[in-house]
């Protein structure tokens, strides 16, 4: 007669005895644990969801952040890896608007307090 465990040699099937109630709710209880876990078990809890979106929401604050005072600062995004050219241009854009603003075909240029509240300066 084999052993319990042991593979019937008839049947081909384990011989074991069912389990009882208490061990059959203890491991459906311990599924259901692993399931509300993450799908499948295993997977990240639950509780750590809100200092992910936490960290999250204040990245991405900061960079939107930052964003807008480039913004406000030059009249246009940041240049992301400028190359040679776009520092010449740059240059030469500056100097340009200096001229024109010693010649007197342009206003002055605006303060960064009246870009934010949207004042308008006047001219004399």
């Amino acid at each position: 007669m084999p052993w319990e465990g042991e593979v019937s040699r008839i049947h081909h099937a384990p011989l074991h005895t069912p389990p009882s109630p208490l061990r059959r709710f203890r491991e459906l209880r311990r599924r259901r644990r692993r399931l509300m876990m993450g799908f499948g078990g295993g997977g990240v809890p639950h509780t750590a969801a809100a200092p992910f979106a936490i960290i999250t929401g204040m990245l991405t604050a900061s960079g939107c952040l930052i964003y807008g005072i480039n913004l406000l600062q030059y009249g246009k995004p940041k240049a992301v890896m400028p190359d040679n050219f776009d520092r010449m241009l740059s240059v030469r854009d500056t100097a340009l608007k200096t001229k024109l603003r010693s010649e007197g075909k342009i206003g002055p240029e605006p303060s960064l307090m009246s870009k934010i509240f949207g004042l308008e300066t006047k001219k004399a």
